[in-house]
């Protein structure tokens, strides 16, 4: 599993906005599918009844699962990232002002600054919003984000 499947690392189509991957008219990053999926298959794995901050339970249990799975360690880290911080944009997004440049560099540090893993963790976002309904992810919300993801990937782009 850690060469992943043919294509990835290619750029992949859908799943957010043009301009989701950073400045209006730039090529999205690459996105590792492989990485991605497994995300989303434990993303909620730390939810447990009664518990409390999923995500970072999660994080700590998807770790060892991704090296029984033979994950290279940086692609493990990875999945981990996504799997810890899957609800960070749609809560930044729609609990901070998206024009605080803090804010912005807040989120740029949790994806370890990586265009990458933002277009990743978007695409995460709103399939783990749309999963849970309609009322959790609404044309409002995805504004939200998406604004909140451009602005942070331009941030990336910037020397």
């Amino acid at each position: 599993m850690g060469g992943g499947p043919a294509g990835a690392g290619r750029p992949a189509g859908g799943g957010g906005p043009a301009g989701a991957g950073g400045p209006a008219g730039a090529t999205p990053p690459p996105v590792r599918e492989d990485l991605l999926l497994l995300a989303a298959i434990f993303h909620d794995i730390g939810k447990v009844p009664g518990g409390r901050h999923h995500a970072e339970a999660g994080a700590r249990l998807v770790g060892p699962m991704m090296d029984r799975l033979g994950l290279a360690p940086a692609d493990r880290d990875t999945v981990v990232l996504l799997v810890r911080e899957h609800l960070l944009l749609a809560e930044t997004a729609t609990t901070k002002n998206l024009r605080d440049p803090v804010v912005i560099a807040h989120v740029a540090d949790a994806v370890d600054e990586r265009p990458e893993v933002l277009a990743m963790l978007r695409r995460l976002t709103e399939a783990d919003a749309t999963a849970a309904g309609p009322q959790a992810w609404t044309s409002w919300r995805a504004g939200l984000v998406d604004t909140l993801t451009a602005r942070v990937a331009a941030t990336l782009a910037l020397p």
